[in-house]
């Protein structure tokens, strides 16, 4: 790693006016400053646009897109696009990251590794949780495996720096138009991934509001986008005996999952969607399960 070498930060913003000031602040505050900040406004309808040009106006090293609604997924795949540093990472515009995320992330970004993941602190309905890895260099076989086990936010892009050279030789996006792109995307990346560092601090502060897309249980895609990003993972997994016990593990975590959306929503069609996912999941994890008794 050269201490010149530029990170790309990707922005999406929707409609973020309430947070996005103390977001912005923690970019532009970064104790490493060799940084690229894409800010990708998706269509907001508030005064978003207005709180980042007055950013604009402050730090050169802003670049802005705007484009119609199309997204979380679309928009990251526009800052991806352009991007022009050759590590890059995402920041969601209700969290903030710690002052020296960049700095430290950067620092693990060896020749041979192609991610580096950090802890992360999670503040919800006041309530302060904590995910810390242990400092430890792994395959992409097993960091996808510990995206199975879900261990250390792994399934998410917010606490990863990644290396650009390998989304552009593997023309690797988010999937447009679905939820749980984040998922799909991490385990997709993994797969190309030489090594994955984890590192034992928190450097990402991801708050879990009400009202947002994590919290929407009335979107009746939550549950049909569930499945069809599992059918995905699963055709590209190497189903050896390890990650045939992790996969099933997901599985079972995904029933879970899907009973709470179920239990939460008062969607109209829910009863429909859920039997026939709910049927889907466990039919996945009898076949597995007698393919694993061979």
């Amino acid at each position: 790693m050269d201490k010149k070498d530029k990170i790309s930060v990707i922005l999406p913003v929707f409609n973020g006016e309430k947070h996005i000031e103390n977001c912005l602040e923690s970019l532009i505050c970064q104790s490493y400053d060799n940084l690229e900040i894409i800010i990708v406004n998706d269509g907001s309808t508030d005064n978003s646009e207005k709180c980042i040009k007055k950013y604009i106006d402050k730090d050169k090293r802003i670049v802005y897109l705007k484009q119609q609604n199309l997204g979380t997924s679309c928009a990251r795949n526009a800052g991806l696009k352009i991007c022009t540093g050759k590590f890059f990472c995402f920041v969601d515009v209700d969290d903030t990251i710690y002052v020296d995320y960049c700095r430290d992330m950067i620092l693990y970004m060896n020749n041979d590794v192609d991610a580096v993941v950090c802890g992360v602190q999670v503040s919800y309905n006041g309530e302060i949780t904590r995910e810390i890895p242990i400092l430890n260099k792994v395959t992409g076989e097993e960091a996808r495996r510990n995206i199975l086990e879900q261990k250390y936010a792994a399934g998410f892009v917010w606490n990863k720096l990644f290396r650009t050279s390998v989304i552009r030789s593997e023309k690797l996006y988010f999937p447009e138009g679905m939820i749980y792109e984040d998922l799909l995307f991490c385990y997709q990346y993994f797969n190309y991934a030489n090594r994955i560092q984890y590192i034992d601090k928190v450097l990402y502060h991801y708050m879990r509001r009400q009202g947002s897309l994590c919290t929407n249980y009335n979107n009746p895609h939550r549950m049909l986008d569930l499945i069809e990003i599992m059918k995905i993972m699963e055709k590209e997994t190497n189903m050896t005996d390890l990650n045939l016990k992790a996969y099933i593990f997901f599985l079972h975590n995904q029933l879970i999952r899907l009973n709470n959306y179920y239990i939460r929503s008062d969607y109209i069609d829910n009863d429909v969607i859920f039997k026939q996912c709910a049927m889907y999941i466990i039919d996945r994890i009898q076949t597995l399960l007698l393919y694993e008794e061979k």
